[in-house]
């Protein structure tokens, strides 16, 4: 048996409040997650959808810690998914958008090759070599174009007499050249190995931006502006000029492109908060939104940092409200009297003292702070002149009693943790006036109805 005692008192309703708020976490990340999955991809989303149902089947079974482990499990799957379905998206724009400007860089050097040396081009032929330079054609159209346009640059060869040898090995480097895009495997791997490393970084970057920034306001101006600045390094015909266009164009964008990241991530953290804080969802929306279209990182950081500081004060509030009437509505179970305003009487002067009928000399002082996770709780002796020699018994009496409280709250689906406790006896009861325990008792009776943060 003990005597004083720090408990950490933990109810239903709390750990219920927890594991909503993951709950609605998960919701708010499987709705991101949906932005990225294709419509015809049914699969994946039923699987999503199944995973919540066995979540929510955990939940209403009360099995608490292992719905929030499995809640967090599924948070941080659909984060990585999201990212990595996002990222494969932007790797295949990035790679069709990277080919179409090659297109455009090769048809302008095509063309000024073409008036270099002279060649006359044919009205239609002229059109489809402006057309690829401009970046209006089709990527096989470009193609056609270009090896038409590049052919016109080799020298007319000499008809010769070819061996049987010669003509079969002919004969086979056509049929390959007729299979797939045009070009025999040996050709279309050197023409991948020849793309440009910078090109494919820059078309990567701009894609990741597009993607990242696609719920700003004025966010196809922002992005049309890093288009503009490279299909204009693309028209340089200067090749020293070219590359430090598109140098200072790759380092540009990759800034840009992880700063939108950041700020994409804590805007997301910010929607998930306002959902927290239904009350103030209003007014920190418009809030939000003037801070978003600032897009600085540092006012975003700053409004997130006093959002969280709202929803914990929210949130600690309403726990130790679910706390205080826990443990009095146990205690009155146990015979204690408990009085209508008790629990206001707690959270404005932070104690009360509860005796049960029949047992004037002593009873029980609960003191916590207003919004504190733990409370003491120890018996205490009403007058000055007893029997010490009782004193024993009435902790004895008392720790029986707690031990049907943490019995009964378990039942209820919380818990009562002991952190620290004194032995029975190890001090002296602490002396309260009857009169100053009346008062903590029943002080708030005069107020106003009970409220609840």
């Amino acid at each position: 048996m003990s005597g004083p005692k720090v408990v950490r008192v933990v109810t239903r309703e709390e750990l219920l409040a927890q594991s909503h708020a993951l709950l609605a976490r998960m919701d708010q990340a499987q709705a991101h997650w949906l932005k990225s999955v294709a419509t015809e991809d049914g699969d994946a989303r039923a699987q999503a959808a199944a995973r919540r149902e066995q979540l929510l089947a955990l939940l209403a079974s009360d099995a608490f810690a292992r719905f929030n482990a499995a809640a967090e499990r599924e948070i941080t799957f659909l984060h990585d998914d999201a990212e990595r379905r996002h990222e494969q998206a932007a790797v295949q724009r990035a790679q069709r958008s990277a080919t179409r400007l090659r297109s455009r860089q090769n048809a302008l050097v095509l063309l000024q090759a073409l008036k270099d040396k002279g060649v006359g081009l044919q009205a239609d032929m002229q059109q489809s070599l402006d057309a690829v330079a401009q970046g209006e054609a089709s990527d096989a159209a470009a193609q056609q174009a270009l090896a038409a346009g590049f052919q016109m640059l080799a020298p007319t060869p000499q008809p010769v007499a070819l061996s049987s040898a010669q003509m079969a090995l002919a004969q086979r480097l056509a049929a390959d050249s007729d299979k797939g895009d045009g070009a025999a495997p040996w050709k279309r791997q050197w023409l991948d190995e020849q793309a440009d490393a910078r090109l494919q970084s820059i078309t990567l970057q701009l894609e990741r931006l597009r993607q990242l920034t696609q719920e700003w306001s004025g966010q196809k101006a922002f992005v049309a502006a890093f288009e503009q600045r490279l299909a204009a390094a693309i028209a340089e015909p200067g090749n020293a000029r070219r590359s430090m266009l598109l140098d200072s164009l790759q380092i540009e964008l990759a800034s840009a492109a992880q700063d939108a990241k950041a700020f994409a991530a804590l805007h997301q953290e910010a929607q998930a908060l306002l959902d927290a804080l239904p009350a103030a969802n209003q007014e920190m929306r418009v809030e939000l939104q003037s801070v978003v279209e600032t897009r600085q990182l540092a006012a975003l950081q700053q409004w997130l940092a006093s959002a969280h500081a709202m929803q914990q004060a929210a949130v600690q509030a309403e726990a130790a409200q679910h706390r205080r009437a826990a443990v009095l509505k146990g205690l009155a179970a146990l015979g204690y009297a408990v009085h209508e305003g008790m629990e206001t009487a707690w959270l404005e002067q932070g104690r009360i003292v509860v005796q049960k009928p029949g047992q004037s000399d002593y009873g029980v002082e609960l003191a916590a702070a207003p919004a504190a996770q733990r409370m003491q709780v120890r018996a205490v002796a009403f007058q000055a002149q007893r029997d010490a020699s009782r004193d024993i018994d009435a902790e004895q009496l008392w720790c029986n009693d707690f031990t049907r409280l943490q019995n009964q709250l378990a039942s209820e689906g919380g818990e009562v943790l002991i952190e620290k406790a004194l032995g029975v006896g190890t001090l002296p009861l602490k002396q309260v006036q009857l009169q100053e325990a009346a008062q903590a008792g029943r002080a708030s009776q005069a107020h106003a109805p009970q409220r609840t943060l």
